[in-house]
């Protein structure tokens, strides 16, 4: 079974295919929006004009306000652990990435040029793929493929599937179709 996602805007030449179904999944509600953004940052009640930013932003995407959360993390606007930020330069103007593929890819501009590099394995496979694959590929060690790989995971941009059976290697693949296209 394939699963794909899409803007309303693309066109696409699948609806007559007999194996195509579609199905609309629309945009979270306010109220999911700001409870999602407090899971994701906390409830220091300094943070609510960045909540409100980015569920206006967000526009009822939860990635995409994942994304910027994240976002605001990385450049160091909110310091602090996952539901538990807060600001971290007081007064400091909080900018929000307009798209989300500015979004992922001031992410991945930020990762070191190895970090970037272990992206492309996946991005060109398109599936699952393991650190020992990608450290090939890169000609490094299985090992450095790996940091490579934890960087972008901990950034978001990566997530691990667990083992198949022991002693298997870790496969990785991104979150979201939109990652490797940005």
């Amino acid at each position: 079974r394939w699963c794909s996602t899409y803007r309303q805007d693309f066109v696409h030449r699948w609806g007559s295919a007999p194996w195509f179904s579609e199905h609309w999944i629309g945009p979270l509600e306010e109220g999911d929006m700001v409870a999602l953004a407090h899971a994701l940052l906390g409830t220091d009640t300094r943070l609510g004009p960045v909540v409100d930013a980015l569920v206006e932003r967000a526009d009822g995407n939860p990635f995409f306000l994942e994304q910027m959360a994240m976002t605001l993390v990385d450049d160091g606007t909110l310091v602090g652990a996952p539901g538990d930020y807060h600001l971290g330069t007081a007064g400091a103007e909080v900018r929000l990435p307009a798209s989300i593929a500015a979004v992922i890819g001031a992410r991945v501009d930020r990762l070191p040029a190895a970090g970037q590099g272990a992206l492309e394995g996946p991005a060109i496979v398109e599936r699952p793929i393991s650190g020992a694959v990608i450290g090939a590929m890169l000609g490094l060690p299985a090992d450095e493929a790996g940091m490579h790989l934890a960087a972008a995971q901990s950034s978001g941009l990566l997530v691990a599937q667990a083992a198949a059976e022991p002693g298997a290697f870790q496969r990785f693949e991104f979150p979201h179709r939109l990652v490797p296209d940005a």
